[in-house]
C-alpha cells in the first residue's frame, strides 16, 4: 500500500503509537480515507508490522552482499 499511498509509511516509525494497529484504523478511518476513495479501496483491517532485520557472520552493506545463502523469514 506504501507505493501507492505514501503517507502509509508514516505508521511503522517507532514510538508514534501503540499498538500500531490501532493507529493504523484511526489514520485510515481519517485523513487516510481520503486517498483510499480515490482509489476505491474500502480497508477491512488494518496491520502493523515491525521491520525485518538480517543477522549474519559475514559483514552486509550491500543488496548483492546477501546474493546465494538461504535465508528464512516469519510470515
Amino acid at each position: 500500500m506504501a507505493g501507492r499511498v505514501p503517507a502509509t509509511n508514516a505508521l511503522t516509525l517507532p514510538g508514534l503509537f501503540s499498538p500500531s494497529t490501532q493507529a493504523y484504523m484511526e489514520l485510515a478511518e481519517g485523513s487516510l480515507k481520503r486517498e483510499y476513495d480515490k482509489l476505491g479501496i474500502r480497508l477491512l483491517v488494518g496491520v502493523g508490522t515491525s521491520p525485518y532485520q538480517v543477522f549474519s557472520k559475514k559483514e552486509v552493506r550491500l543488496p548483492d552482499d546477501i546474493v546465494g545463502p538461504q535465508m528464512r523469514a516469519a510470515g
